[in-house]
């Protein structure tokens, strides 16, 4: 059988670590002061890190410190002091996002363990060989590769592997959603996501609102719960099981910590799992639930992963009301399946009792509150609820849930507040001694041992001498350690004496001695902070030391200015008659009409590129292929893999905006792969890019100056899931080819959908971008590659914006009147974005919860 995996939790204050690691977790992850990616959750002082980091390794517990956004060129060097501080206290990894930040601590200090965050958006074995050279040991794979990508995945690469089990599930894929900055500035690529896909949303089908059957949560997913899949990512040998969840409760922490050893426990016993793993499932979703869905873990279905009617806690289904009365409920529970009693209690064998929570679901009206008084007679349950319930919004036969019990959550919650339930770690002691010399003390954890002696002689006894039941006593009470005493051994004289306070303190050497032993490990060698500075000086400056091989091919290298536009339908080639363009960068929604578009093209004397599609797993290097055959003058990049993939073709490459690059750090790796120009992350802001843009040079530099932002870009089909019955594009019918679909959002603005070639949906911002305002500075600055985004646009109206943009670039047109030259579909706008918001997000961090004297 393999080797089991590593249970990972995550933790944001100090109780979660406490019930995190008192519940079986092997591992745990926490965000660094500042650079995380839940903005919303505790930041740790560098004390509390480092208290966190002792208590976790006395447990043999690792910790992995997350620095899971993208960085910003103002904060390389100002991260650097921070980086030495952390690393001093010798964590067992980092997990990183940013690339130029993982260049940075491999400099800094070789030793030290990098893992890539699923926010590096890695879906398949190209990208982890592409970024082969940085030395990172694991991999946290996007949620959504199904287990047959998995093992793929684990079969053409040794590098460690670590997967999502459970929890949140975010729509968008990790790294790649830009909804929350689009919409208001707060990126998820900076730990501020504000949960769009969590917001209601109406659905226009042509312009027509459909009628979704209160389905108002389109792209809200159901949580995800892998207890069943365990046994089969054993067998794949994944390295490492990830639970989600550093904004949930330490009783979340506690719970799921403890369902997913239990999972492991029945995985390695080869026991049945029948009913077992339903209890432990029942007690996740009365913690915490939108209801438990298997992710992608077992492949696409666009009908089960977003339920569609809730975005937040439901709780545990326990059963549906039978009558109504002036001030009660009754609801069949049914006899219980699960456990031992047989009566009294509801389907999943939880009893419900006064002072539990209660949520009722009656068609697309909800109402919760507290039971007051409640009665079972065999099947049926009589529950009464406090006085404000609103008993007149409840319908026969509405859905009942348990979303609360204080009893359970008090139970779980002693877990790792009852000392007495404490893990313990079993020791050997072995005492001896003769008279005239030092009482010595062995002790032993099986893995580390250590000898302490007395610091006075044990003497003759006068009235009272030592026996081993006395000894045994006083050093067997261990209580407030982490250690409990299995084996004992005496070998001392009778006859002999020593002070009882003599024996107190040589326990608590031991102990301390014991402890230091178990958390001891090399200290990892890190560069002095001038070292590191003079490096990244050097490293992140591109004018000096970046030698590119395609440098020597000759594409729209011109010093002029160069206006290139992506156009995203084949009829759009009919607006670029007789316009002086750069390259023409096809993005076609089927992944469908190339030839034909190439020719034409190269008919009209324009040099043409091919968008990759953003996402690359196994099994999808048709469309790569395709692109090799067609041979275009260049490629347009948007991921890791296809630039492995494309990087010895010897066609020129243009890495997009979802290459993520917010600093010269990452610039530099990437144009070394091979790239020619590379795009900025749509992340930054003005300062922020020209505060990059300073230490590159200006012809690597293509800047998109109008564009309708792609917000979430998602594995999820909303075409399939509202307009079809089908689970994937096998079954489907491809609603997306014969409708228009727009998410309409709380503040009436549409924003439209596309596919892609591989059925992947991107909802675009319906307010489109223009970076207008800021391009006479880059101008000065002598960038000269800019780029036109069309999305629904006719020929007619794409011509007059792109005709707009050529007289603008060319010092024709103001601004005001780009600005009214371009045209602007009905029911969408044009904006600056957040480009020009050179802003900061308000400190929303929460107060630290739990006492750091009592942490140990």
């Amino acid at each position: 059988m393999p080797s089991l995996p590593e249970l990972l939790a995550p933790v944001g204050n100090l109780e979660m670590c406490r019930a995190a690691v008192q519940n079986g977790a092997d591992a745990v992850y926490v965000g660094v002061p500042q650079f995380n990616a839940r903005g919303r959750s505790t930041d740790f002082s560098l004390e509390e890190l480092n208290q966190l980091v002792h208590y976790c390794h006395l447990h043999r517990v690792k910790v992995f410190l997350t620095m899971n956004v993208l960085l910003f060129e103002a904060e390389l060097f100002d991260v650097i002091k921070l980086l030495q501080e952390l690393i001093s206290m010798k964590p067992d990894a980092f997990i990183i996002q940013d690339i130029g930040l993982v260049r940075l601590i491999r400099f800094m200090a070789p030793d030290q363990v990098v893992h890539a965050s699923t926010q590096m958006t890695i879906t398949s074995s190209e990208a982890m060989d592409c970024l082969s050279d940085l030395g990172i040991k694991r991999y946290v794979l996007a949620r959504e590769l199904n287990l047959e990508e998995i093992q793929k995945i684990r079969s053409t690469n040794r590098a460690e592997l670590e997967v999502f089990v459970h929890g949140a599930l975010c729509v968008a894929y990790s790294g790649q959603c830009l909804t929350s900055e689009s919409f208001g500035g707060r990126s998820a690529n900076r730990g501020q996501c504000a949960q769009s896909c969590r917001m209601e949303y109406d659905i226009l089908v042509d312009g027509q609102k459909l009628d979704t059957g209160g389905r108002k949560y389109p792209v809200s997913p159901q949580d995800l719960c892998g207890l069943d899949e365990v046994g089969k990512l054993i067998e794949i040998g994944v390295d490492s099981l990830k639970i989600e969840g550093r904004l949930k409760s330490p009783e979340y922490v506690a719970s799921v910590t403890k369902g997913y050893r239990q999972a492991l426990a029945l995985e390695s016993a080869s026991e049945s799992k029948f009913g077992n793993l339903d209890l432990v499932r029942d007690k996740l979703s009365l913690i915490y639930s939108r209801g438990f869905f298997s992710g992608w873990l077992n492949g696409v279905d666009h009908q089960k992963l977003v339920n569609g009617h809730y975005s937040d806690h439901r709780g545990l289904p326990i059963g549906q009301v039978l009558a109504i009365g002036k001030k009660s409920l009754t609801f069949k529970t049914g006899a219980i399946k699960r456990g031992s009693k047989k009566t009294g209690i509801s389907e999943s064998g939880y009893l419900i009792q006064p002072g539990d929570g209660i949520l009722i679901a009656s068609g697309l009206t909800y109402a919760g509150g507290r039971v007051y008084q409640c009665n079972t007679h065999g099947e049926q349950t009589e529950i009464s609820l406090e006085n404000d319930f609103p008993y007149s919004q409840v319908t026969i036969g509405a859905e009942v849930f348990l979303n609360d019990s204080p009893k359970t959550e008090k139970e779980i919650a002693q877990s790792w507040k009852d000392r007495s339930l404490a893990k313990k770690i079993n020791v050997s002691m072995k005492v001896t001694g003769i008279g005239g010399e030092v009482l010595r003390l062995w002790l032993s954890d099986g893995h580390k041992s250590i000898e302490v002696n007395t610091e006075t002689l044990l003497v003759k006894a006068i009235s009272q001498s030592l026996n081993e039941e006395k000894v045994r006593q006083e050093l067997s009470a261990l209580g407030a350690s982490v250690y409990q005493l299995e084996t004992w051994s005496y070998t001392v004289p009778d006859g002999l004496f020593i002070q009882n306070r003599a024996l107190r303190e040589l326990k608590q050497k031991a102990i301390h001695q014991l402890d230091e032993a178990r958390i001891a490990s090399p200290q990892i060698s890190c560069k002095s902070n001038e070292e590191v500075i003079q490096w990244l000086e050097n490293a992140s400056n591109l004018n000096s030391n970046l030698d590119i091989k395609n440098n020597e091919i000759n594409l729209g290298q011109s010093k002029s200015l160069q206006l290139h536009v992506l156009i995203r339908e084949a009829a759009q080639i009919e607006a670029l008659h007789e316009l002086q363009l750069g390259t023409v960068y096809l993005d076609f929604e089927y992944g469908r009409d190339y030839i034909e578009s190439v020719n034409k093209l190269r008919d009209k004397g324009y040099q043409v590129g091919i968008a990759t599609t953003r996402i690359l797993k196994p099994n999808e290097l048709h469309h790569l292929k395709t692109i090799e055959r067609l041979r275009p003058d260049c490629v347009l990049v948007r991921n890791l893999g296809a630039l492995q993939f494309l990087k010895d073709s010897g066609i020129p490459l243009i890495g997009d905006f979802s290459l993520n690059v917010s600093n010269s750090l990452s610039a530099n790796y990437l144009l070394q792969k091979r790239l020619l120009r590379l795009t900025p992350s749509y992340d930054l802001n003005q300062a922020q890019l020209i505060d990059m843009l300073q230490r590159l040079p200006s012809d690597v530099i293509e800047i998109t100056i109008h564009q309708y932002i792609p917000a979430f870009h998602m594995e999820h089909c909303v075409f399939a899931s509202f307009l079809s019955k089908g689970s994937s594009f096998r079954d489907c019918g491809k609603p997306c080819e014969k409708h228009r679909v727009d998410l309409l959002d709380h503040k009436g603005q549409r924003h439209p959908l596309k596919s892609d070639a591989e059925c992947r949906n991107t909802m675009f911002k319906g307010e489109a971008q223009s970076s207008a305002r800021i391009v006479p500075q880059l101008k000065e600055m002598g960038l000269g590659h800019f780029r036109v985004e069309a999305l629904f646009e006719s020929p007619a109206q794409l011509q007059v914006k792109l005709q707009a943009y050529r007289d603008f670039l060319q010092g024709e047109l103001s601004i005001t009147q780009l600005m009214q030259k371009i045209p602007v579909e009905q029911g969408y706008g044009v904006s600056e974005g957040q480009l020009l918001k050179n802003f900061k997000i308000p400190n929303r961090k929460k107060e630290m919860l739990g006492n750091l004297q009592d942490f140990h």
